[in-house]
Parts: structure tokens; C-alpha cells; sequence
């Protein structure tokens, strides 16, 4: 009977041991042949700039063309930390200006507040709410995105490799703070973003796949000139024609308009809550008719 309880005890201490030795055999998802979540990224931010560079760009200026079939819309804007200035043209008319400025300090993605609209040439002005104003916000940030990308998910991982368009990738998984998980795709071998996909708060909540491609340097950044943005609503080709960073800008551009702060205190008042609070059904559905 000794012998049978001692053998027992060594049965377990060689399963045990047997446990710590194969990881996939026993449940533990991690893989160590894969990097880590933050090596994957470190290679990404070494690759389109570093550090040092973009967490402390003074401003960017981009213009984009977004084409779905014959449909193509012309959009240029300009961003300083804390705050952001758009336009979205159709056909040479403007349709739509957007703005968003930040009340804490922008790249602490989990903390910011503040107020993000947009206006319709008409003047119709519509807020962003909820999460759809924390992603407008975190644009803010210009690229310092980049750098702080931590603290805009509550848990990432390296989870194995895919093969996107030819180009051989790691697959991380990202779950943000509200739960929502999210995919991202980097080159093995250039570090830079080639997909991410996702639902998107600007896309009225629907599942997103943004592929990106002809990466080019501008300046001593890295950025691809090429974003192929699909969803259930339909594919849309973005083309980059302008990027500039570091330039002087005319801050003007970032003034609230009148009209806008006029509704930006009637729904404050109106709803008595702040703009962090859950999305209205107005805006929701507005938004729904967007480009992504």
C-alpha cells in the first residue's frame, strides 16, 4: 500500500511535469516561437518613423481621394495634438467639415474627453457620442497613436501568422476596454500594417477591413498610399495624395464655428449628460449613410 500511495505521488509529480513541458497539449495558448505582442510592434513603429519622431510630430497635413464605383470624394485634413480639422468634398462642393478637440492630454487614449461634430454644408451639425466621439478623439493624437498604442487596449496578443495579398504577416489580437476585439496583420518582414480589421464606431458600429498597401516614405515616415476599406456597405479605395508633417499651420482652421458651439450647448443641456455618454439615435442613423 506504500508503494501504490508512492507511486501515485510520482505519477502526478510526472504529469505535472509533463504539463509545464508542452503548452499546447495542456491549454496554455501562447507560442514561443511567435514574438510578443509589443516585439511585433516595436519592429512597426522602428519601421514607419521610431519613437522619437512621431510621438513628437508639431502637426499633419494629408489630403485623400475616396472612390466606391463612379463615386469619388476629395478629403484634406489637418491635425495639432488635441485637436483636428477636416473637408470632405463631392464633385468640387463641400459637403461636409469636420472637428474634434480634446480637453485632457492627447496619447492618454483611456482618459480623453471633449467634443467631436461635424456640419453639413446645409449647417445641420451632428454630434459624435459614446464610443464614436472616443475614436474621433484618439485621432487627435496625430501619430503619437503609434507609440501609446497600449493604452488604447485592454489586452494584445501575438497569436500566429496569415498570409495577406502574397505578403506573410503576424496576426495580433487586440480587445479594447469596452470588450470589442480587434484584428491587426504585420509584414514579418517590414514591420509595416497591412491589415486591420474590426468593428469601427465612425462606420455606424459595422465590421471593417482595412487593407493597406504601396507603402512609401514621406519625409523620415513611413505610410502607405493605398487603403482598401470593405464592409458589409461596400468597398471603398482611398488614394493618398498628400502628406506633410512638421508644417506650420494656420490655427484658424481649428476655431469651433458659432453654429456648433450653439449645439454643442443645447445638447449638453438638453440631454444633461456629458459627451462620453451613450450614441443618440440621430446621429447614429445619420452616420449610417457615411463613407467609411
Amino acid at each position: 500500500m506504500i508503494f501504490v500511495r508512492d507511486f501515485d505521488k510520482l505519477f502526478c509529480l510526472i504529469l505535472l511535469l509533463v504539463s509545464s513541458a508542452a503548452p499546447a497539449a495542456f491549454g496554455q495558448d501562447e507560442d514561443s516561437s511567435l514574438p510578443s505582442a509589443e516585439e511585433v510592434m516595436d519592429q512597426h513603429i522602428l519601421a514607419v518613423g521610431g519613437y522619437e519622431l512621431l510621438e513628437s510630430l508639431s502637426s499633419t497635413h494629408v489630403v485623400w481621394t475616396c472612390s466606391k464605383g463612379e463615386k469619388v470624394w476629395r478629403y484634406e485634413g489637418w491635425k495639432v495634438p488635441g485637436q483636428q480639422f477636416s473637408r470632405r468634398l463631392h464633385n468640387g462642393e463641400l459637403e461636409y467639415e469636420y472637428g474634434c478637440v480634446v480637453s485632457e492630454s492627447p496619447g492618454k487614449w483611456a482618459k480623453l474627453s471633449g467634443v467631436a461634430w461635424r456640419q453639413r454644408s446645409g449647417n445641420t451639425v451632428s454630434m459624435h457620442r459614446g464610443a464614436e466621439l472616443q475614436s474621433w478623439l484618439r485621432d487627435t493624437c496625430v501619430m503619437a497613436g503609434n507609440v501609446h498604442w497600449s493604452e488604447a487596449y485592454k489586452s494584445t496578443r501575438c497569436v500566429g501568422t496569415a498570409k495577406i495579398n502574397n505578403v506573410n504577416c503576424y496576426h495580433l489580437e487586440c480587445v479594447g476596454h469596452d470588450e470589442v476585439l480587434s484584428d491587426r496583420y504585420y509584414d514579418m518582414q517590414t514591420g509595416y500594417l497591412i491589415r486591420h480589421k474590426g468593428v469601427d464606431q465612425k462606420a455606424a458600429g459595422a465590421v471593417v477591413t482595412r487593407t493597406y498597401s504601396d507603402h512609401e516614405k514621406q519625409g523620415d515616415i513611413v505610410v502607405a498610399k493605398t487603403l482598401t476599406s470593405s464592409s458589409e456597405r461596400g468597398t471603398y479605395i482611398w488614394k493618398l495624395e498628400k502628406f506633410e508633417y512638421d508644417e506650420e499651420l494656420d490655427m484658424g482652421l481649428f476655431i469651433v464655428p458659432d453654429q456648433v458651439r450653439i449645439a454643442v450647448d443645447e445638447m449638453n443641456s438638453r440631454l444633461k449628460v456629458s459627451s462620453s455618454e451613450n450614441s443618440s439615435n440621430e446621429f447614429s442613423q445619420d452616420r449610417a449613410s457615411d463613407v467609411e
